[in-house]
Formats: C-alpha cells, structure tokens, sequence
C-alpha cells in the first residue's frame, strides 16, 4: 500500500533555476492525486529590500467565478484571476475505470465535432504506458505537433512517484542536460529509482491529424475538452482580455491511470 504523504524535493542550486523552456519537478508518495501545478523552486538569495510604506499594500482581487458547465463526464468553471488573466478549472471523474473511460469516449465524441479543416485543436495526449524520450520525439515528428509541454514519469521501488515537468527549449524538444540533472538529483535521494519515460504532453494540431494519432497504440487519450472550455470562456470573459492569457487548470490523468492500474487502459 502507497504511504499517503506528499514531500517537496529539493534539488542541487544548478537543478532549480527554472527558465522558460526548462524542466521542473514534483515528488509524491500518495495515492491521492497531486496538484497540477510544480512545485515551485525555492527563493535563492537575501531577502528584497522594500522602502516603508506607510499603508499596506493592498491584497490582490479574489477570482470570480463567471461561468460554469456542466458537460457530463466532465465540467468547467472559468474564473476571472485579475484584469487581465483567468483561469478554467476542468474536472473529470476519476473513480473508476470505467468513469475513465466514458471521460476518455466523451472526448473523442467532441472531437468529431471539432474535426473540421482549419480548425486548431489544443489537447493534453495521455498515453497508456509511457514513451522513451526518442519514442516521444518521433512521436511529435510524426504527429505535426507543436508541444506546449510535458510530463515525465520517475518511479522507485517503494511507490513513490516522481513528475518531471519541461517543455521545448529552442530546437531541444527535452533538454537533455536538465533532464540529467535531476534523474541524477532524484537518485541521490532515491538510488533505485529509475526513469520510465514521457507520460503525457500538452500540444496543438491541425483538427484532421485527430484520427491518426488516436489510432497510435500508445495513446490513451487525446482530451480535447480544454478546446472547447477556453472558446466558451473566450465568450464569456471581457473582450478587452488577451486568450493568451487564459490558463487551463486540469488534474494528471495519467496519475488516475496507474491508481487504478494501467493494464486496463490499453
């Protein structure tokens, strides 16, 4: 049985300069699902100097909810964050098996709406089992995506799980170099740990690839529902707000998977 804890790891200085297109990490022991966003770098250096101020600053707005829906399997509530952001919370059942997989029909039936020439789709790809790096670039090559972002799966013998989050650097779709560094961090605190490979990735493509990605058998899922969630948001927000500036919050599905044991999804 899994230790129910949730830890923070703290790498070498080197491994925790988080840059845009670099690698960060999360650790956990625990059966339940850990939070979508990294975990953060700690602050390196001495405390910022402020001037005295002589009222306090003033605490930032609280998010407003401006919409929700429910879709069935799965639903969405979009909040405004700030003037000029907002964020949509999607959530899923994750029970069972089965709710998994009407989650996973329900995405490929939205799909064959949105199937359309011209039309972008932006989706999270879950795979079954995870991909090598030289599986998952080839992947991507011959996919035509254009990746956003991804997880990577480390795991000891005790349970404990390791996600690795990165995205592209330039040309590097994984920064080998960083990758390195924390496989090598990990192991100093877990030495049997090892790396399994890509679990998952964040990526846009043209709507009639749909089809033949889905059919490639390391796929699980395509979850297209962020599509669809940030366009009714879009409607729904102030039109002086940037779409860029819209940010999908969504649990790991993969983590659900392997709950529930990931024999049953391929």
């Amino acid at each position: 049985m899994m230790k129910r804890r949730v830890v923070k790891v703290f790498l070498p200085l080197a491994a925790l300069l988080l840059l845009t297109g670099m690698i960060s990490l999360s650790r956990t022991a625990s059966a339940a699902a850990p939070t979508a966003a990294p975990t953060a770098a700690p602050t390196v250096g001495p405390p910022a100097v402020r001037a005295p101020q002589a009222v306090p600053p003033t605490a930032p707005a609280p998010a407003v909810v401006v919409t929700q829906k429910n879709h069935g399997t799965w639903t969405h509530t979009t909040s405004q964050t700030g003037s000029d952001s907002a964020q949509v919370a999607i959530a899923f059942d994750h029970s069972s098996v089965q709710a998994l997989r009407a989650f996973a029909q329900a995405n490929a039936d939205l799909a064959k709406t949105l199937n359309t020439p011209g039309t972008t789709l932006d989706a999270r790809i879950t795979f079954n089992h995870p991909l090598s790096i030289d599986e998952f670039k080839k992947f991507v090559a011959d996919n035509g995506l254009s990746v956003n972002g991804y997880s990577i799966r480390v795991t000891a013998p005790d349970s404990t799980r390791w996600t690795i989050v990165g995205s592209p650097r330039g040309t590097e779709l994984v920064p080998q170099s960083q990758l390195d560094n924390y496989v090598v961090g990990i192991q100093q605190q877990a030495p049997n740990a090892t790396l399994n490979g890509v679990i998952d990735v964040t990526a846009s493509f043209d709507a009639p690839r749909y089809s033949a990605i889905q059919a490639v058998p390391g796929v699980f899922l395509i979850d297209v529902s962020r599509t669809v969630a940030k366009r009714e948001a879009v409607t729904a927000l102030p039109t002086t707000l940037d779409p860029r500036r819209i940010t999908i919050d969504e649990a790991p599905l993969y983590w659900y998977m392997e709950n529930l044991g990931l024999q049953n999804f391929r």
